[in-house]
């Protein structure tokens, strides 16, 4: 079954390129375009799809993508978001995950790394550019040579469980299984619990599991 993607972006060339190299791929199928966010939002409202791919700045219109974004996961938050910008800085991709966005890609990179992101995000992981990958992990090392103390974090008993068979290498469709739930179930406790815990990386999650008991580090 192929994934479906919306994209919503006011640059009709690049909207176009997007669309033509995406649709080249056999498992991904663009359902809709929009070059602005009040048309792009609706459409999400029609066709549900199961990823959309926005530009968070738009030169016109009274939405901007970040806007939107709330829309969307407010229409629904299975929706899998992709934030399309010129902006490598860390703040952007920090507030578009702390919106609900899985996503965050830079303009200036190939219709590859979108390709990538979506198959990521649809099997419940979180996607960054390399730029944007890169200045997360030089905050991360900012943050540990400050030695900032984390502040506690309540997971619910459904995440701790997700989270140990996540450290256990299950991938989401063996956890929707093991737990006798859906898998966008599995992946939306995922995301939840990797925004209480601000760690979007399987090294990251096993790391606080054996630091803070979850699970031991011979499980």
């Amino acid at each position: 079954m192929s994934i479906e993607v919306l994209i919503i972006d006011d640059d009709n060339m690049l909207r176009e390129n997007l669309r033509h190299g995406l649709e080249r791929e056999s498992d991904i199928r663009v359902v809709g375009t929009a070059g602005n966010c009040i048309e792009g939002v609706e459409l999400v409202r029609k066709l549900q799809p199961e990823v959309v791919v926005i530009d968070i700045a738009f030169k016109r219109g009274e939405m901007d993508g970040i806007q939107a974004t709330e829309e969307i996961l407010k229409i629904d938050e299975n929706i899998r978001v992709i934030a399309l910008s010129i902006h490598s800085e860390l703040v952007y991709a920090q507030k578009m995950v702390s919106l609900g966005a899985s996503g965050y890609i830079l303009k200036e990179n190939t219709t590859a790394d979108l390709i990538e992101a979506i198959r990521a995000v649809t099997n419940g992981r979180h996607y960054f550019s390399k730029e944007v990958r890169t200045a997360m992990f030089e905050d991360y090392l900012e943050s540990f040579h400050r030695q900032e103390k984390p502040k506690p974090v309540k997971l619910s008993e459904r995440e701790l469980e997700i989270l140990r068979l996540i450290v256990k290498e299950f991938n989401p469709k063996e956890i929707a299984d093991k737990l006798s739930i859906a898998p966008k179930t599995v992946a939306t406790h995922r995301l939840n619990l990797q925004k209480k815990l601000g760690i979007f990386t399987e090294a990251g999650l096993t790391k606080y599991a054996i630091r803070e008991g979850i699970i031991t580090a011979v499980e």
